[in-house]
Order: structure tokens, then sequence, then C-alpha cells
């Protein structure tokens, strides 16, 4: 009987850690969908307010580069193809290699600690997201995030949270990744923008 009780609690025990798990996974995605939207929007607030200012022809289609609308809109220029291409192979390499990195130093975490973990997993979700913009930086950081509970932050292979310190260093990979895509954003657009002028005045 002792030991049916205890195969009852344990079974018990695993499920709840599951279910724990289960819901931090959520709620990283839900994050980072919350920080992608409230981005997004005030990126289209600011774009409808600066409409009537803005420089470009009406025949001449507005530039997509690396903002919210991919991949829901369609390409409208060979820019656009061009920038897309870049998104998506920037959040490929955000989102894989996070996971590589967090993995490839597995051995070592003991040693250098978890603060060079999450720093150089930050590292790599700037690099997705100054190459690839917002959604780049979305995919990253959502990838860095998850990777650094399962493998970095106790318990160790499972994506429940114990520990404030990691939950905080998640929130920052998050807040440091949609923060840089949307810089990203505003300095390819401006450059579009400014390439595009001598073309407009001729």
């Amino acid at each position: 009987m002792d030991l049916f009780d205890t195969l009852i609690a344990a079974a018990g025990g695993q499920s709840t850690s599951g279910i724990r798990g289960a819901l931090t996974v959520l709620g990283t995605l839900a994050f980072v969908a919350l920080c992608f939207g409230l981005v997004e929007l005030v990126d289209r607030r600011s774009a409808s307010a600066a409409g009537s200012a803005s420089t470009f022809s009406p025949t001449e289609p507005a530039p997509d580069t690396f903002s919210g609308h991919w991949p829901w809109h369609p390409p409208r220029s060979e820019h656009d193809r061009a920038t897309r291409r870049q998104t998506v192979l920037a959040s490929v390499a955000g989102g894989i290699g996070s996971v590589l990195v967090a993995v490839v130093l597995i051995p070592v975490r003991d040693s250098i600690g978890p603060a060079s973990v999450a720093l150089a997993l930050v590292l790599v979700v700037v690099g997705a997201a100054a190459f690839g913009g917002r959604v780049a930086a979305a995919i990253a950081s959502a990838a860095a995030a998850l990777s650094f509970n399962f493998v970095h932050a106790a318990p160790l292979y499972t994506f429940h949270l114990r520990n404030t310190a990691d939950v905080v260093t998640s929130v920052l990979m998050i807040l440091v990744g949609i923060a840089v895509g949307e810089v990203a954003v505003r300095r390819f657009r401006t450059a579009w923008q400014g390439s595009s002028a001598p073309r407009r005045s001729k």
C-alpha cells in the first residue's frame, strides 16, 4: 500500500510539473506575442499619423521593410521580396542559433553561471533582431527564453521556473529582442526612404 501511494504521489508530482511547464511555455509565447502586438500597433498608428506628410508617391508602394505586416501581406516590390528573404533567414538563424548556443553551453554552465549563458543568448537575439527586424526578434527571443528555461534554469530539463531571477532573465531577453527589432525596422525604413528619394525626384 505504501508503494502504491508513493507511485501515485510521484505521478501526481510529474503531472503538476508538466502542467506548470506547459503554462510557462504558453506564458512565454503569449508575452512575446503581446510585445510584438503592442509594438506593431504603435508603429501602425505612427505610420497613419505621418501618412499625410509622407513623401511617397501614390503610385509607389510604401516600404514593407521588416514591418509587422510580414507575412500577412504579399510583397509589393522587389525591395519587399529581398527584405522578406532577409527576415526569413534571420528568423531561422536566430531560432536555431539560440537553441544551439544553449545546448553548446551545457558542459560549462556550472563554471560560467546563468548570467553568462543569458548574455550569450541575448547576443544571438540581438544579431537576429538587427538583421531581420521585428519578426526575427520575436522568434529568436522566444527560442532563447525557452532554451534558457529548459537547459539552464532550475529545475533542469523542464520548462517550470522556480527562481525569480530566471523569470526576470527570460523577460529581459524578450524585451531586448523586441526593442532591437523595432530599432532595426525604423533604421531600414529610413534607409529605404533615403535611397528612394532620388528616384522620386527624377
